[in-house]
């Protein structure tokens, strides 16, 4: 796949990265490593935020707050598979 369009030069590792990811997220992309670790990193923050969303609507469909959502503690651990999966490949942490 050619990036030629998509790619910049990253200031801090002196090498060329995703240029939308650098404007947007102030890091630098530039190998497979990276891009896997970040791809995992936003699967899980996407899974972190909408974790507690059946939760909600369990809760609100039996008028109770006693039981805990399968869907809820699915969804958490998948996230955080995905944040650990993607510290491993970081090589900072």
């Amino acid at each position: 796949m050619k990036r030629g369009l998509n790619l910049s030069y990253c200031s801090v590792e002196r090498k060329p990265c995703i240029r939308w990811i650098e404007e947007v997220f102030k890091d630098c992309l530039c190998n497979l490593n990276d891009e896997v670790s970040f791809g995992l990193g936003i699967a899980s923050l996407v899974c972190w935020a909408v974790a507690e969303i059946p939760q909600i609507i369990t809760n609100f469909t039996t008028k109770s707050a006693a039981g805990v959502s399968l869907a809820f503690l699915s969804t958490w651990i998948i996230g955080d598979v995905f944040n650990l999966a993607g510290c491993i490949l970081e090589s900072a942490t």
